[in-house]
């Protein structure tokens, strides 16, 4: 039996409407979802029906409605009530908990190829070593070809707040004077992994000579280089092949979307990544 729809019902149903597509505006106004889970003009499309849904409401003082219209009416609005509050739910989750991401291009061939599904964690502790999620920003990062403004790419951590580093003629890791074993860049018999497309080995270079945000040069010749607070320097394991911090400088805390934690083979099936 359908439960009589009176006036106050509705004005509660409205007002609620109204509250969930304002904050959905402010959302997707201001970015507060950090980058682009639900696709944008879904969102607007929905905060447009809500607004036309809500401003019908003055007619119903004025113009004549039956009970089953005013019933279709109230059924309406809770629906996109419903669906607004949904859109609110995964965006916060996504942003709070964990997220899906997709790998494309080759930069982190053989351990993640173009395809590969992951399950990102959002408030993932960035440590070195952990494959991220970064969102390429052109207030911190140079834009150049193969790289786009607001683009997310998977990289690898090499090094954070603090640290220096270098890479020697045989593609070895020094980090603050220590060897560092990049196994994940090796075959069975400790070999840097190369082949058509392919190749691990570290090109050798000292971070005094390229690292810097924006294009600025933040490691003067006279003082000793280290990594600013909050930036860390990112590469990809195929390291001839990748655009990485080498090219478009350090990334900042706030552009690391999440640490990825698991590659999703199908839907049972989640191998952690390490």
């Amino acid at each position: 039996m359908k439960k009589e729809v009176n006036s106050k019902r509705i004005i509660r149903k409205v007002i609620a409407l109204m509250v969930s597509a304002i904050f959905l505006s402010i959302m997707t106004m201001f970015g507060l979802s950090r980058f682009e889970i639900i696709n944008r003009y879904f969102i607007i499309l929905a905060i447009i029906f809500s607004f036309l849904i809500s401003g019908y409401a003055i007619l119903l003082k004025y113009i004549y409605h039956t009970r089953k219209q005013k019933y279709y009416y109230y059924q309406a609005a809770d629906f996109i009530f419903i669906l607004n509050c949904a859109l609110i739910f995964i965006q916060f989750f996504f942003i709070l908990v964990l997220f899906p991401a997709t790998v494309y291009k080759t930069s982190m061939y053989p351990t993640l190829v173009e395809g590969d599904n992951l399950i990102v964690l959002s408030l993932g502790k960035i440590e070195r070593e952990r494959i991220v999620i970064v969102k390429i920003d052109k207030k911190y990062n140079i834009i150049e070809d193969g790289i786009e403004d607001q683009e997310l790419v998977v990289k690898r951590v090499i090094a954070g707040p603090g640290d220096r580093f270098y890479f020697d003629d045989d593609g070895i890791l020094y980090l603050n004077g220590n060897e560092i074993n990049e196994d994940y860049l090796k075959d069975e018999l400790g070999r840097f992994r190369k082949g058509f497309g392919l190749n691990a080995e570290t090109e050798p270079f000292n971070m005094d000579s390229i690292t810097y945000n924006a294009g600025i040069k933040l490691c003067e010749a006279e003082a000793e280089c280290r990594i600013p607070d909050d930036y860390y320097f990112v590469m990809g394991d195929n390291r001839r092949h990748s655009i990485d911090s080498r090219h478009f400088g350090l990334v900042h805390k706030s552009q690391i979307m999440g640490v990825a934690k698991y590659k999703r083979n199908s839907l049972l099936d989640w191998e952690e990544l390490e």
